[in-house]
């Protein structure tokens, strides 16, 4: 047992030539700290982006809900989209960012680690030119489909077409906070975010590392997590579209409903990435490290943190849900739409929490597939749920909102599964043998 910890302990207390004092004294208390303190100390910082993001989305449906009822729906189309731009490079890919860095740094291989920066930043770039290509180009199909029309219609397209033209700076600048992020430090990454400082962001990678030789193989190291985390987010995303369109058919005050319920939703997504990319930094630099009992202590600690906090949101909504509604709308039948929501999917809140810190748990071990594939059987389950409830069995608006609820159940119990699945890799079987 002494012998296997001086193997791991000299390079973090005695960094080598290119490793700075900081950053190792950051991946010594990733792998030794205690769990709950280092895990609320690496979140800290990252209350202020959720702060940031609680402030875009809650003032601006406030705003919209003052300029009127079509340019609130107008932009509420356009809104799981932009959502889906800042969440894919963020949680999705960035955290497969986080991931391949911080098993780099528990490893001890900050060469790695290095490398997969520049790696990174060209990923950022072919993202930005997907979305926006794509996006902007389908963005008039979609939100008629979503059943906008006439001057609802406009006001979406008005605002994806400043939204989603910058995406480039929200790819990179997410991408790059990410590597930061999976040494353990968080701090600088949300004062970036909060400064807005997207050109230092955009050049930092050519002023600080080079030019690097692009290696196939470091890219596999972050696309392996990133992909899927990619698609995870966009199936969230893709998910809101669709039970918007549902909604939208029984009726604009019922799709209005909805969409106050699911701005919610993305309120506590913030939430679970401050505490998740602490997760992900943690798990994976202790499982890079082989300390896998340890990685799984940090895993439910931080997926029950967050599953309390969203869940807490959830029960206060459900009591008191003209605290939330009552900034958007004061139609009577869309806060009544919206409270019904909120009664029905509210208490919901906790395992749809623990569903999100669970996704940042495989992200963290670098097995991101499983979250994917919960999430899109929550959005089948969802959808198929709430078609068969309005036309199969006549339970309206009530059973739909039922469906979205029964989703969030089953996305947890999914990646419950897939967490306790994960198997210790046979590495660290030899060395306890």
């Amino acid at each position: 047992m002494n012998i296997r910890n001086i193997s791991i302990s000299p390079p973090l207390l005695a960094p080598a030539k290119g490793v700075t004092a900081s950053t190792a004294a950051r991946t010594k208390l990733l792998l030794e700290g205690p769990i709950l303190p280092t895990l609320l100390r690496l979140a800290a910082p990252n209350i202020l982006t959720l702060l940031a993001f609680a402030g875009v989305i809650t003032f601006d449906g406030f705003f919209l809900g003052r300029i009127g009822t079509n340019a609130l729906a107008g932009a509420s189309l356009a809104f799981p989209w932009v959502m889906m731009v800042l969440q894919t490079t963020n949680s999705g890919m960035g955290a497969g960012v986080s991931s391949a860095v911080a098993r780099a740094l528990g490893a001890g291989r900050r060469d790695r680690a290095d490398a997969l920066v520049f790696h990174a930043f060209l990923l950022a770039l072919a993202v930005a030119a997907i979305f926006s290509t794509g996006l902007l180009i389908g963005a008039p199909f979609l939100f008629r489909w979503m059943g906008g029309r006439d001057e609802m219609l406009a006001d979406a397209l008005a605002y994806a077409d400043v939204a989603l033209g910058g995406a480039v700076v929200i790819c990179v600048s997410n991408l790059l906070g990410n590597t930061v992020r999976g040494t353990g430090n968080m701090s600088f990454p949300a004062a970036v975010l909060i400064g807005c400082v997207m050109v230092h962001i955009a050049i930092s990678p050519v002023l600080i590392f080079g030019l690097v030789t692009p290696r196939w193989e470091l890219f596999a190291d972050i696309l392996k997590v990133g992909v899927p985390g990619l698609i995870n987010i966009a199936i969230t995303n893709l998910s809101v579209v669709v039970l918007t369109g549902i909604a939208g058919q029984l009726g604009r005050d019922t799709a209005l409903g909805y969409a106050m319920g699911a701005r919610l939703e993305y309120i506590m997504q913030p939430i679970a990435f401050g505490f998740g990319t602490a997760i992900v930094a943690m798990v994976g630099t202790n499982w890079g490290a082989q300390q896998y009992r340890r990685a799984r202590e940090i895993a439910w600690t931080g997926a029950t943190t967050v599953a309390v906090l969203c869940g807490t949101i959830g029960l206060i909504v459900a009591f008191q849900p003209g605290l939330w509604i009552g900034l958007f709308s004061d139609d009577a039948e869309v806060a009544r739409l919206g409270t019904l929501y909120l009664r029905i999917v509210g208490p919901a809140y906790l395992l749809f929490g623990l569903g999100l810190g669970l996704f940042y748990v495989t992200l963290g071990v670098g097995r991101a597939v499983a979250a994917m594939n919960a999430n899109a059987v929550r959005m089948v389950a969802s959808t198929a749920g709430g078609l068969v409830a309005i036309y199969w069995f006549d339970l309206g608006v009530a059973g739909f909102f039922a469906a979205v609820a029964a989703g969030f159940c089953l996305y947890a119990a999914m990646l419950v599964h897939a967490v306790f699945s994960v198997k210790t890799p046979n590495a660290a079987l030899a060395t306890t043998s």
